[in-house]
């Protein structure tokens, strides 16, 4: 998710919104607020309801917002980081077809990998052989 987020903000040249805004003239600050509640405005149709009131202040800027989310995922990473795991090694093909289970074993490994803890190959391809 951090990935794509912020390959988009980087796409159209607001990625310095992340960080905490510095000092400059009053023209630079009026666009800068302007550009920070249109981020604002995206963030709020992009995440569930439930992580926008955890991280909804009065006054925040993007940058306050994304620490608040950076901060929440971060607590809460290893405890992801065993859960995936667990699901990962106790995946069964049982009745799904060869394609499902192959999709859900990915599926999983590129979860742990976006919150880096990769799946080495190795382990990766004795888990598909096994199915």
């Amino acid at each position: 998710m951090e990935k794509a987020f912020s390959d988009s903000l980087h796409q159209f040249w607001v990625a310095d919104h992340l960080k905490a805004p510095t000092e400059k003239s009053n023209v630079f600050m009026d666009e800068w607020e302007t550009i920070d509640k249109i981020m604002q405005m995206w963030m709020f149709c992009t995440i569930s309801e439930s992580l926008l009131q955890m991280v909804l202040k009065k006054q925040s800027s993007t940058h306050d917002m994304w620490q608040d989310l950076e901060d929440m995922f971060r607590i809460n990473k290893d405890t992801k980081i065993i859960q995936l795991d667990n699901e990962l090694r106790t995946i069964n093909q049982g009745e799904s077809d060869g394609s499902s289970y192959c999709t859900h074993l990915k599926s999983v490994a590129d979860m742990l990998n976006n919150i880096n803890s990769p799946v080495p190959k190795k382990i990766f391809l004795c888990m598909l052989s096994m199915g």
